[in-house]
């Protein structure tokens, strides 16, 4: 069976109510001002909480495939939690809607994208779903498990397709997402601190990234890593008077104390000389997580 590929979190957006400055180019598209801006920004942040809500819900799929695997294998029901693992959002309208939102500057290609990615999640849901009342009416002793690997196999392959549909949003929105936010950090007093934190967290990104990668490349990872600490650990001393001055400097802190518990993890995990396990993944998603948490406290 093909293996899942784990997923990164999506930071949030800076909105602003004040300031202005020279027209920027997105995706295509040119930013004219700050309203256009602050509704790309509105825009970007819905679709990122669409897709940390979904991100979640697929990667416990993810993680049910595992157990599935296991209990094909020896063909015993443990009766793994399907029912629960795709509440909380992610209903098949929240695309459409998010789409209706979308402000003159979003291409077709991404709301066709936002499409792709939300059919290959309500692919996994449904046959999550399936596999889970065939477990429960005991219909392996029926077909030998033949269903329960076809089943399995379509987990995988809609959590698969739903990531390298995200990957392809996400680039996007990146994009998109980083000139109208360019427009707004015109003259804010927290502009150098607010480019720094987002260049750690894409540093951040970079090592998680490496650490899901299919085998292990340590020497890469080191690099990454120490690219990693040196930059938050300068980033941390910086900016101090405008920190203090706007009243972020414990927000900040906190931030960076979150990338410091990411690279801790990934030290105790590198210990290991094996192969990651889906557990080790899931403790640098949650880790990334946090620090994306701190980042959206710091500027919001």
């Amino acid at each position: 069976m093909k293996k899942i590929i784990f997923p990164a979190v999506f930071v949030f957006l800076l909105s602003s109510c004040g300031g202005g400055g020279s027209t920027s180019e997105a995706g295509g598209a040119e930013i004219d001002d700050l309203a256009s801006a602050n509704q790309i920004i509105e825009f970007n942040n819905e679709a990122v909480d669409y897709m940390n809500t979904t991100s979640d819900h697929i990667r416990k799929a993810g993680k049910l495939t595992d157990d599935l695997s296991r209990m094909i294998e020896s063909k015993v029901n443990r009766r793994p939690n399907t029912t629960t693992l795709f509440i909380g959002g992610g209903m098949a309208s929240e695309v459409d809607n998010l789409i209706k939102l979308a402000p003159g500057e979003v291409s077709d290609q991404l709301k066709n994208n936002l499409r792709e990615m939300d059919k290959h999640y309500q692919v996994a849901k449904e046959k999550t779903k399936t596999i889970g009342k065939y477990l429960k009416n005991q219909d392996y002793k029926d077909d030998d498990w033949q269903k329960a690997i076809e089943l399995n196999q379509a987990i995988i392959d809609g959590v698969n397709n739903y990531y390298s549909a995200k990957e392809l949003v996400s680039k996007e929105l990146s994009i998109l997402g980083d000139k109208a936010e360019e427009k707004i950090l015109e003259g804010h007093p927290l502009k150098d601190a607010i480019l720094a934190a987002k260049l750690d967290i894409r540093l951040s990104e970079n090592l998680q990234t490496l650490m899901f990668a299919d085998k292990l490349d340590r020497p890469a990872i080191k690099e990454a890593y120490d690219e990693l600490e040196k930059s938050s650990q300068k980033h941390k001393e910086d900016f101090n008077d405008a920190l203090n001055e706007q009243g972020e400097k414990k927000s900040y802190d906190a931030f960076h104390e979150d990338i410091e518990n990411y690279l801790g993890n990934i030290r105790r995990i590198l210990r290991y000389d094996r192969e990651l396990k889906t557990a080790d993944f899931n403790s640098i998603a949650v880790d990334f997580k946090s620090i994306i948490r701190g980042y959206n406290s710091f500027i919001n």
